[in-house]
């Protein structure tokens, strides 16, 4: 009779929870979020009044996150006049899909972000970063946009680990100080769009795997030190290479060979600079084949800043357009 007794409240349990739609396999996560949340509130300085650490950050929502089925898959905290660091407990957010902390003055090195495979976007522009982990981009499988620009990151250079960013579509490292080459790898994202790597430190050849990519629409390597031949790219292409004494251009416009013509002075180039939106929730934890993004608006042709500019202003946007890349 004890027996039958502890089946039937057993099953009892287990129809309560079904009725409240609780999936039984979650239950845990919002605590696992909830200590990792605690943590990020701890190490930045000026988070929202309802950031309490120790409360479930989903419930009720603390401001700027966006949750789905109790876990953190959003935090949009662009613009906010954040300091401070970032937690390297940020790699518990293992559903998180998009990070903004664009326009703040976060400082620190970035944390590893190995574990965020979800990871669609990543926008870290305008702020002060210090440097940047080796394995940086090594677990970005899922990866779509990132945006690195104007952060005094210690000279560091992109290592092969990230060849398993294959979804990447928009990447910009403007003022971050990059040293090296340019990752061959580069032409094999056949969903790149933009590749925008100016007023860096970066050497070598431009890499004619890129002149392949059907997607690809707008190349900056504006004030760099790259060498060679600049490849014979296709005209639907915006290509920004002034600023790179040792480069050159084919006379015979076949982007192969060793003679051709300096690369023209920055006066002379005048390209319009590419601005998009973040990627607009819901998103889907699970990449085969990204959905394309809308086209970026049209803005007035400018030439692009001289190479003794050390910092750009960035473009003036509404709320709801704070990514630029």
């Amino acid at each position: 009779m004890a027996v039958l007794l502890r089946r039937l409240v057993h099953l009892l349990l287990l129809l309560l929870l079904l009725a409240a739609d609780v999936p039984i396999f979650c239950r845990a996560a919002p605590a696992a979020d909830a200590t990792a949340m605690a943590s990020i509130a701890h190490s930045l300085t000026g988070v929202p009044s309802n950031w309490v650490p120790g409360n479930d950050p989903c419930n009720p929502k603390w401001d700027f996150v966006s949750c789905t089925a109790g876990r953190v898959v959003s935090l949009n905290l662009g613009n906010l006049s954040l300091s401070g660091v970032l937690s390297e407990s940020i790699n518990g957010l293992v559903a998180l899909t998009s990070l903004q902390l664009q326009h703040n003055n976060i400082s620190g090195p970035l944390p590893s972000f190995s574990s965020l495979s979800n990871l669609q976007q990543l926008l870290l522009d305008f702020n002060s970063f210090s440097s940047v982990p080796d394995d940086f981009l090594s677990g970005f499988t899922a990866i779509r946009l990132i945006n690195l620009d104007s952060n005094p990151f210690v000279p560091w250079s992109i290592s092969n680990a990230a060849n398993v960013c294959v979804n990447l579509q928009r990447f910009s490292a403007m003022r971050a100080n990059m040293i090296g080459t340019i990752p061959e790898f580069f032409g094999s994202f056949s969903f790149l769009q933009y590749l925008r790597l100016p007023y860096n430190d970066l050497s070598g050849v431009i890499p004619v795997s890129l002149v392949g990519l059907k997607k690809l629409r707008y190349v900056d390597f504006t004030g760099n030190n790259l060498s060679g031949v600049v490849p014979n790219f296709s005209p639907n292409v915006t290509l920004m290479v002034s600023g790179n004494p040792f480069l050159v251009h084919d006379e015979n416009g076949s982007g192969s060979g060793s003679g051709g013509s300096p690369a023209p002075s920055p006066s002379l180039v005048v390209s319009p600079l590419p601005s998009f939106n973040p990627i607009t929730p819901p998103f889907n934890p699970i990449i085969h084949k990204p959905p394309p993004l809308p086209a970026p608006p049209r803005s007035p042709l400018r030439p692009p800043p001289p190479p003794d500019v050390h910092r750009l202003h960035p473009l003036s946007a509404g709320r709801g357009e704070r990514n630029l890349i």
